[in-house]
């Protein structure tokens, strides 16, 4: 499998619908279709029934999206690690953003770190701080702009506001 494969599973188990999932991924429903039966073929296991409300996921179908996950966060690693390697910083930076700091706070700062940072890409993601809190703690961004306190596994940061 490859990672186009994993991005179809993660959408896939999203949606809960081929039609929906196609549309979201960009592709045919029949294209979305032969690429799971030929994932199922590939592992020799039912990945998904599909009925009329939409498909449900196998014991099987449900390990291989946990495994989705995995994959596309190595991959993404390796990447970043790759891309790292030269004498310049280059890549992917994931945020996750609280809505209040995404509309006054955050175009300033990206606008000053692309001044120094040129070859650095980012992926914003924006919500309540309760869900950018779960992205971090899943590795989901690597940095995380939430607003007040929430419980971390290693460091915690306060304020934000004290230094911006």
């Amino acid at each position: 499998m490859d990672e186009r494969d994993w991005i179809v599973l993660q959408t896939l188990y999203k949606e809960k619908n081929i039609t929906n999932a196609a549309t979201v991924l960009y592709i045919s429903q029949p294209a979305l279709t032969n690429r799971v039966k030929a994932m199922e073929k590939q592992f020799g296991v039912r990945i998904v029934n599909r009925g009329r409300r939409g498909i449900q996921f196998t014991p099987q179908g449900e390990y291989l999206v946990k495994s989705a996950q995995e994959m596309l966060w190595h991959i993404q690693k390796i990447k970043e690690t790759v891309l790292n390697m030269e004498d310049k910083l280059s890549g992917i930076l994931r945020l996750g953003v609280s809505t209040f700091f995404t509309d006054y706070k955050l175009p300033g700062l990206l606008k000053l770190f692309k001044a120094q940072y040129p070859d650095i890409e980012f992926k914003v993601t924006t919500g309540l701080s309760s869900q950018i809190s779960h992205l971090m703690h899943n590795q989901e961004v690597h940095i995380a702009f939430v607003k007040g306190d929430h419980r971390w596994i290693s460091h915690t940061y306060h304020s934000y506001q004290r230094y911006l």
